[in-house]
C-alpha cells in the first residue's frame, strides 16, 4: 500500500446505518472546507489560521503527513483531521487535530470519525492509531472524546488515545 497521503483516492465504510465517505486532501482542495472549520469551531479561532495552518501541515516533508476530511451520504463535510506516519519502529498513524460537526444525534459523526480514523490507518498499512491528547481543544470536544474512544477500541496512555489496528 502506498504511504502517499495526498492520494485522490475516495474511501467509504458503514457507520450507524449511514455511509460515511473520507479522502486525503491536496492544498488545492482545502479553500472548500472553510465552512465546516468555522461551523465546528464555536470559538472562530480554528478559522482564522485555518489556511496558513493547513498549508504549513501539508508543505513539511520530512514525515508523510495530510489532512483527511470525513462526509456523511449526503456529502455534508462533518469532519475532518490532521494527521502524520512517523518514521519509527513499527508504523504509526498520528492524529494531530481533530474536528467534527454534529448534526444528528450526538456523537454520530464522532463515532464514524473515529471508525475511519482506524480505516485510514489500514489503508495506510499502520499497526496502531495515536490520537495525541491535545487533538481537541474544545472542552466538549474533549469530554466527547474522552467517552466514545473507549467504545471504538481507543485506550488512554500518557495523554493520548491509542488503538492497535
Amino acid at each position: 500500500m502506498s504511504t502517499d497521503l495526498q492520494s485522490d483516492a475516495h474511501l467509504s465504510v458503514p457507520v450507524d446505518g449511514l455511509i460515511w465517505s473520507w479522502r486525503a486532501l491536496s492544498s488545492a482542495q482545502l479553500e472548500p472546507l472553510l465552512p465546516f472549520v468555522l461551523a465546528a469551531d464555536p470559538t472562530g479561532a480554528d478559522a482564522r489560521c485555518w489556511k496558513r495552518d493547513a498549508f504549513a501541515w501539508l508543505d513539511v516533508r520530512q514525515t508523510p503527513r495530510g489532512i483527511t476530511s470525513v462526509q456523511c451520504l449526503a456529502g455534508l463535510t462533518l469532519a475532518l483531521f490532521f494527521h502524520t506516519v512517523p518514521q519509527t519502529e513499527g508504523r504509526r498513524l498520528a492524529i494531530e487535530r481533530l474536528r467534527w460537526l454534529e448534526l444528528a444525534r450526538p456523537h454520530r459523526s464522532l463515532d464514524a470519525l473515529l471508525v475511519i480514523i482506524a480505516e485510514q490507518a489500514r489503508h495506510l498499512t499502520c499497526d496502531e492509531v495515536v490520537i495525541a491528547g491535545g487533538a481537541v481543544t474544545e472542552q466538549s470536544a474533549r469530554s466527547a472524546l474522552a467517552e466514545r474512544a473507549e467504545t471504538a477500541g481507543f485506550v488512554r496512555d500518557r495523554g493520548n488515545w491509542r488503538r492497535p489496528v
